[in-house]
């Protein structure tokens, strides 16, 4: 098992770091096929289509934490730590989370802030 120091660290009170997918794209490490699957995943769990060129300061903040769930599973990381994701969903979110979470065979922690 990976140690926290190798995990990528996922902070829902901080979601993304640029305002732009593409960016955030490349930050994860994702590549083309990884583009469309994202794409997808969002779409389905927010109700909002996105492109890559998408300006993300358009987006609600459950909609940037439920885009960097999507960005993190599919990254080539095979430990990550989200923190603070439960509290950052809604309850339907939440559980739609939990199933990728479950179906993700990444080493994932779930943390939160005291």
């Amino acid at each position: 098992m990976n140690s926290p120091k190798d995990a990528l660290i996922c902070d829902a009170n901080h979601p993304l770091i640029s305002q732009c997918l593409r960016e955030e794209i490349l930050l994860y490490h994702i590549d083309t096929q990884g583009e469309a699957m994202l794409l997808e995943r969002f779409e389905r769990l927010s109700g909002k289509s996105i492109s890559t060129d998408h300006d993300l300061s358009e987006l609600s903040g459950g909609q940037k934490v439920l885009l960097m769930l999507c960005l993190a599973l599919l990254s080539p990381a095979r430990s990550i730590v989200f923190k603070d994701l439960r509290h950052s969903l809604d309850a339907h979110r939440w559980e739609h989370a939990q199933r990728m979470i479950s179906d993700s065979d990444k080493d994932i922690t779930l943390g939160c802030d005291a």
